[in-house]
């Protein structure tokens, strides 16, 4: 599945932003660390690759000092987490704000739009950082029930529901094709007092986030 990610960091006055996208480790990719930078895991993993990686000046004619950009389009197989972490600061008044999102990539999720905004300085290479792709927007106990993620007390603390409004700006593009099959454990007693453990399938229609 295709995936774009705008990612960098720039900084400019009082004001500064950043955008970083990480491949984490889970039951389909298990890897030590357990995270890296996507333009890493590429290498690591032959699944996955780097289509296109343009690199833009945050702010075009000023030192590189002051932040810089990839536009970066990369096709990611079913199953594969991805961890984004925003960090953005208008200026001398403004209250900063971070979070950490994480999302499993499908063929059949929805197509979204997940930015934050930049700096908005005159004369800026662009205004949001973004990611877009087909992924499921993952709760920390989506991530780790659904696919295996481990995820630190100070992780789940960013990613929660408040953080990630705060911070984020999350758009669908294009309708959910099917929603995700989920195994569900559950035990019945039958008619004679036996204990037995029963495995469901269920399509979950959406993530409570």
């Amino acid at each position: 599945m295709l995936f774009r990610a705008i990612v960098g960091s720039e900084t400019r006055g009082n004001g500064s932003a950043k955008l970083w996208a990480f491949l984490v480790g889970s039951n389909g990719f298990p890897m030590t660390p357990n995270e890296m930078f996507l333009s890493g895991a590429v290498k690591k993993f032959p699944q996955m690759s780097r289509i296109r990686s343009q690199y833009t000046l945050a702010f075009p004619g000023l030192r590189k000092e002051m932040g810089a950009w990839r536009d970066e389009l990369y096709e990611l197989p079913e199953g594969a987490v991805v961890k984004i972490f925003g960090f953005t600061k208008g200026g001398w008044n403004s209250v900063p704000k971070s979070a950490t999102v994480y999302l499993g990539i499908r063929a059949e999720a929805a197509m979204n739009r997940i930015s934050i905004p930049l700096t908005q300085e005159e004369g800026a290479s662009f205004q949001h950082a973004i990611v877009e792709g087909r992924f499921d927007i993952l709760t920390p106990t989506n991530a780790e029930t659904r696919y295996g993620v481990s995820i630190l007390p100070d992780f789940r603390n960013l990613a929660s529901q408040n953080r990630v409004s705060e911070t984020f700006t999350i758009d669908e593009i294009e309708n959910e094709i099917s929603a995700p099959v989920e195994m569900e454990e559950r035990q019945i007693t039958t008619e004679t007092g036996e204990v037995r453990r029963v495995v469901t399938r269920r399509r979950r229609r959406r993530f409570d986030f």
